[in-house]
């Protein structure tokens, strides 16, 4: 009977410690002690059946209320809390047979056909691995045990206990050992698991090795926010950038700079911050981890999420440190720094610079005074300006001379190697420069429009530079119908087919008429010989104008015309087929004006064919480079200008509908 009642006083008393852990969790040390107390006392049977009896309650539902987590919790710390010493020392686990108990009870109520059951015995699992750290030992055969079911529940239809189970088998993985099963066992779940949450946690779960790191890249392109932004924080906590190719490098920036979601966006920004640390704050060693010439977007969007990212005190530290280093006196790149990240890094902060100027006045708008107040205390706080980056256009011009004159040796010397393609990249970058250059220095703007010429109308310069000389040229000339023609009068310079005749040397006779021929005359016709008028000069240049103006229309019908043939639309193409022959027949009227010879207007049929066979063969002296060249000045002109007339043209409209709103 004593015994009964001291079996029922603590049924009652562990009864009223599990009901009064429910409630507040800042009980739970003064309950573990109570408890433990009891334990103590009570035999270890007669207390594990009571106690389990009260742990079965907490099991049947998965509902996560706050009652039943504090109750799970208080379930795993004192199991835990038993294996501790008064002086609350750790021991070894082994001793602790209510823990392995608690193990033993969770593998048998595993395959429980209720999922609630088999989810909170999971969990508790989870609970106690973690509660036992990493210094814990448990008896082989329960450790394979665990692994067995924890591998078994990974493949549960529930997706909550598949959750558990992935946090619970993470601190079983032997990522050493190349066919661990939980490490598989990752890897197939984070690609194939149809749930967002399981995935999630099968990528948290992971450890990073050369095995499981093409896994976590794939899933930065999962159909997933979720996951997606929980890939691109592991890559930024275990700071991964060396065991990644650069194209993996720049198909993650890419991905995540540009990704559809806010949060994604966010995380590739902290990725960005966590790659320029680790490259010793030196963004010319990031750009050189990246492929700069040959994806130039992805470096670019790396530079401004770069500059926007940054707090502006380290801001202002790299560039003031990079300027040191990489810039001499003049403000331009010493030589031997001079490589293809430097340049573009040079470039893209000296538009940032000046865009974040451009802007600064529109955001805050000042008066004078404000303004120069505002620069001032720029100064003050140490706040970087372009000027400190931009060179002077005389020391600009200097500079792009030198770089362009060694690429024109390299193409001559038909150095078509790396060097060569690097040099062509640096004077690219170099040149898009020259927009943010400050041209009130008119001696070196002179010099650079003269520069800009040559280049445009050298044949040895490469096509492909074409576009950012035009780009330079529209910022040297905003006049566009001056502009239009400046660029005119270059495509004729370079597609000039023949070269103008010289003053005949020598003069053939006239050939006798029919009357002298009759009457045996043998005198020789006497009359003075006529010579060919030669041009004046500003008739030739008009002549050459309109010959150029010719060509690049052609060239807009050819286009159309092979455009027409490729949608079928051939009644359309027959008209351009006949524009075309006819911009052909003025063009050969005004060649033979421009050389001396009587060709017949464009509306006559009759046509000269001694100056086609005397022009053909010119026109075999142009070289592919000039030609290539020709075709490429052509389309960006063409291009340029059509942009400008554009907004011109909606300028003059909005102008005349305010001029009609005020009358």
């Amino acid at each position: 009977m004593v015994l009964e009642a001291d079996l029922d006083a603590e049924r009652v008393t562990m009864l009223e410690i599990f009901e009064e852990c429910q409630m507040n969790v800042l009980s739970h040390p003064r309950l573990l002690l109570r408890l433990k107390n009891l334990y103590s006392k009570s035999r270890f049977g007669h207390f594990c059946d009571e106690f389990f009896e009260l742990c079965r309650y907490s099991l049947v539902s998965s509902d996560r209320t706050p009652y039943r987590e504090r109750t799970i919790d208080f379930i795993t710390k004192f199991a835990l809390f038993c294996g501790k010493s008064d002086n609350d020392e750790p021991v070894d686990t082994l001793n602790n047979r209510l823990l392995l108990r608690l193990f033993v009870f969770c593998m048998r109520y595993n395959e429980c056909p209720n999922p609630a059951v088999r989810f909170r015995c999971v969990q508790i699992i989870h609970k106690l691995l973690e509660g036992i750290g990493e210094n814990g030992v448990i008896p082989d055969e329960l450790y394979q045990g665990l692994q067995d079911i924890l591998l078994r529940r990974v493949q549960d239809v529930k997706s909550v206990v598949r959750v558990q189970a992935i946090q619970a088998l993470s601190r079983m993985q032997d990522p050493t050992t190349t066919d661990c099963p939980a490490v598989e066992s990752f890897i197939w779940l984070s690609r194939h698991d149809p749930t967002t949450e399981v995935r999630r946690a099968a990528l948290a779960a992971m450890v990073l090795t050369t095995k499981t790191l093409p896994s976590l890249i794939e899933r930065c392109r999962d159909v997933s926010d979720t996951v997606r932004r929980t890939a691109y924080k592991i890559l930024t906590d275990r700071n991964v950038l060396r065991p990644l190719s650069i194209a993996k490098r720049i198909r993650i920036l890419q991905d995540g700079l540009s990704d559809r979601s806010a949060e994604v966006r966010l995380a590739a920004q902290e990725l960005v911050l966590a790659w320029f640390r680790s490259s010793d704050s030196n963004p010319i060693k990031l750009l050189h981890r990246l492929d700069t010439e040959g994806v130039p977007e992805t470096s670019q969007l790396l530079l401004d999420t770069l500059f926007t990212t940054l707090p502006e005190p380290d801001f202002n530290a790299m560039v003031r440190t990079w300027a040191t280093n990489y810039l001499s006196e003049q403000r331009t790149i010493k030589p031997e720094m001079l490589t293809p990240d430097a340049a573009f890094f040079w470039r893209a902060l000296a538009e940032y610079l000046n865009k974040r100027r451009q802007n600064q006045p529109k955001q805050n708008p000042h008066s004078t005074n404000d303004v120069i107040a505002d620069e001032e205390s720029e100064t003050d706080t140490g706040a970087v300006s372009p000027e400190l980056i931009i060179p002077s256009a005389s020391s600009y011009v200097d500079m792009t001379k030198r770089l362009v004159d060694q690429l024109v040796q390299m193409v001559l010397a038909e150095e078509f190697d790396e060097k060569a393609m690097e040099q062509e990249c640096i004077v690219e970058h170099v040149l898009r420069l020259a927009l943010s250059l400050d041209l009130s220095d008119e001696f070196g703007r002179r010099r650079l429009v003269t520069l800009i010429h040559e280049w445009i109308t050298s044949p040895v310069v490469p096509s492909t530079l074409s576009t950012h000389l035009l780009k330079v040229h529209t910022l040297l000339e905003p006049n566009l119908r001056k502009r239009v023609n400046n660029v005119i009068e270059m495509i004729s310079e370079l597609c000039d087919p023949v070269e103008p005749q010289a003053t005949i040397n020598s003069a053939s006779e006239a050939p006798p008429s029919k009357t002298q021929a009759e009457s045996g005359s043998q005198q020789k016709d006497t009359r003075p010989v006529e010579l060919q008028p030669t041009l004046s000069k500003d008739v030739e240049r008009d002549i050459r104008l309109k010959i150029a103006k010719l060509e690049v229309q052609l060239n807009e019908v050819n286009e159309s015309l092979h455009e027409c043939v490729r949608r079928k639309e051939f009644e359309r193409a027959m008209g351009l087929r006949d524009q075309c022959a006819q911009l052909e027949s003025e063009r050969s009227a005004l060649l033979g004006q421009l050389h001396g010879e009587n060709i017949k207007p464009p509306h006559q049929t009759t046509r000269n064919t001694d100056t086609s066979e005397h022009i053909q063969p010119k026109m075999g002296h142009a070289s592919e480079a000039t030609v290539r060249s020709t075709n490429n000045l052509a389309k960006n002109a063409i291009q340029l200008s059509g942009d400008d007339m554009l907004a011109a043209g909606n300028s003059n409209r909005k102008r005349q509908k305010d001029q009609t709103s005020q009358k």
